[in-house]
């Protein structure tokens, strides 16, 4: 039995060619748009996945411990190469030098060790950003500098680029890291 309102014939045969047409016009488009969400979908479960967030919080912690140890070895190397940068005033050069190694080693050993991981990732985060600023304006001012991210080493238009993509990469892995931190707190107060 029918239900109520429902009428058998509601289609005729000219809807249903109609239909036809349409899904055949846009059958490439809904494929795309399909596997797109597909490979979202996938990507989603291995970012999300524990043992790839253990991993990129390990491997962050561990790029900052290095940074900050190879820093600490030569200061004057560093005032330096911060120098080379043109943005900030000599008084500062020698604070920055002494001051941001230990701090990068600091929240390296923090992510490393998982303790106040998500506070971690946010100053991370937003020391990535500093970085990229500064190499950002060097490379739209054209200067030949040397990042002195992992100790000093001979400037190139190459290396600043490489340095300018990392910086981004490393924002990307302290916001994901940050994200799910905030997401493992959500859940564990559920």
């Amino acid at each position: 039995m029918p239900f109520r309102g429902y009428e058998t014939n509601a289609f005729s045969s000219s809807h249903i060619r109609q239909i036809r047409v349409i899904r055949g016009q846009f059958s490439p488009l809904f494929l795309l748009f399909f596997c797109v969400l597909s490979c979202l979908f996938v990507a989603m479960k291995f970012f999300n996945n524990r043992w790839f967030l253990l991993v990129l919080r390990l491997a962050l912690g561990g790029v900052f411990l290095y940074a900050g140890a190879t820093k600490v070895t030569n200061p004057q190397a560093f005032a330096d190469s911060i120098a080379t940068f043109k943005m900030l005033p000599p008084q500062l050069l020698n604070i920055i030098a002494l001051g941001l190694p230990p701090f990068e080693i600091l929240l390296g050993l923090m992510l490393i060790s998982g303790w106040k991981a998500r506070a971690a990732s946010l100053a991370l985060a937003g020391l990535s950003i500093v970085f990229g600023l500064a190499l950002g304006q060097a490379l739209m001012r054209g200067l030949v500098v040397d990042c002195g991210c992992f100790g000093s080493g001979e400037p190139s238009p190459l290396k600043t680029w490489a340095s300018f993509g990392r910086a981004f990469l490393l924002l990307a892995g302290s916001l994901w890291v940050f994200r799910s931190a905030s997401n493992s707190l959500k859940q564990d107060t559920t």
